[in-house]
């Protein structure tokens, strides 16, 4: 059985999704619903210290207005679902943003933020759940700011945040940089990303903040004070929670980090010692192994706590229980940071002989200098199945036309 046919069986065998009558939209269930309260709460808390308010925007977009800004619309035209002239949202910036344009006179910059679900039909590439589903649950936000300089360290801000999320609570690496403008959000100035490669060495896209510029103020006719207002938008979606399934589980289920963990000590059969544990997230759970719960309670002879990445037993005291108890669940956080560190092989290659050869031999993470030209990313993911994920500044040459270059490029087969 490949990686992807053992995380589909796995993902619906913990509980996290089922199938549904619809082709492509998953049930997330409880258990999966909890992590993704765990996700959104950190997220809401962090953009609530930034500034940010909520709100809840319409499904429905008019395809009139998802038309007004034609590199937006152009971008998203085949996966959206159109019926009566209303488009299922694939993203909210159409739908919005009229609404900003009424908030503007109250001043700027304005934050907003909102969780909910998007539909972005897939044709191009098959279904997997919670990686690339047709229906998801994300977060997105928008801001509107007078100055450039305001609306890019935002964007800034933003990705610094999911990265704070990804690395430090999911206990997953990533890869920053740039998209090549061939693979920007439809509409920004640039789009800046993080991305992961999972143990199937692939890379999975696990967030993204997008510099609009005016290229949204200016069609919506968006004005402060008479000019064009700047704006930037940013966003997370479930697949985060499928990318950590498939970087930490193991033959017996999942195993969950346990800053993001809904439970963090599974309490076996009894809660006696929920309030010995204090603030720790504890619960009775039905198969703590199968659902990833960083460390089981149990009553034999005496107290045992059990981790679930190494399936130590340290015995303890309810004297000793609490402070064993968070020292553990730190040690738990950190050998999964380090064990999922050695999984991102990073090869950087001399020659683009060398380049092939690894791409067929480790289906790696390569850097390596690219000139700009959409034509030597696309005769490089022919040759090889590596992407072009994200760039950042460098010198030297084109892997491929070995033409000079001020810039590197993180290639990799994706999902």
């Amino acid at each position: 059985m490949d990686h992807d046919a053992r995380y589909r069986e796995l993902v619906e065998r913990a509980g996290l999704v089922e199938a549904s009558v619809v082709p492509g939209c998953s049930v997330f269930k409880e258990d999966c619903l909890a992590i993704w309260a765990q996700i959104t709460g950190f997220l809401d808390r962090r953009l609530k210290e930034k500034g940010f308010t909520t709100a809840y925007f319409p499904l429905f977009i008019p395809e009139a207005e998802m038309k007004k800004q034609a590199d937006h619309y152009e971008g998203f035209r085949k996966e959206l679902m159109v019926a009566d002239g209303l488009v299922v949202r694939p993203t909210s910036e159409m739908v919005i943003y009229p609404t900003l344009k009424r908030w503007i006179s109250r001043g700027v910059p304005i934050k907003v933020n909102q969780f909910c679900s998007v539909v972005r039909w897939e044709r191009l590439k098959p279904n997997l759940p919670l990686i690339r589903d047709n229906e998801f649950l994300w977060q997105e936000s928008h801001t509107v700011h007078a100055t450039r300089e305001e609306a890019e360290v935002m964007a800034r801000e933003m990705l610094a945040v999911y990265k704070e999320l990804i690395e430090g609570l999911l206990a997953i690496p990533t890869v920053a940089g740039a998209k090549p403008p061939h693979r920007l959000f439809p509409g920004a100035e640039y789009t800046l990303a993080l991305e992961a490669i999972m143990p199937s060495v692939k890379s999975v896209q696990m967030a993204t903040s997008h510099f609009l510029g005016q290229r949204f103020s200016r069609p919506l006719d968006l004005t402060y004070h008479g000019e064009p207002v700047w704006q930037s938008c940013h966003g997370v979606t479930t697949r985060l929670i499928g990318a950590m399934v498939m970087m930490h589980s193991d033959a017996r289920g999942l195993i969950l980090p346990p800053r993001i963990a809904p439970v963090q000590v599974a309490l076996d059969g009894t809660e006696d010692y929920r309030e010995t544990l204090g603030p720790l997230r504890t619960g009775v759970v039905d198969d703590p192994v199968l659902k990833g719960v960083p460390l089981v309670l149990s009553r034999g002879r005496g107290l045992t706590l059990t981790r679930r990445d190494t399936g130590e037993a340290v015995p303890v005291t309810e004297a000793t229980l609490p402070a064993t108890a968070a020292r553990l669940l730190e040690e738990i956080q950190q050998a999964l940071w380090e064990r999922a560190q050695a999984r991102v092989p990073m090869h950087a290659p001399a020659e683009y002989g060398e380049f092939i050869r690894t791409a067929q031999a480790h289906h790696a993470y390569q850097r390596a200098g690219w000139c700009g030209a959409v034509n030597c990313a696309s005769a490089i993911k022919q040759d090889t199945g590596s992407s072009l994920r994200v760039t950042s500044p460098g010198t030297g040459q084109c892997i491929r036309c070995r033409a000079p270059t001020d810039q590197s490029a993180i290639f990799a087969p994706a999902y």
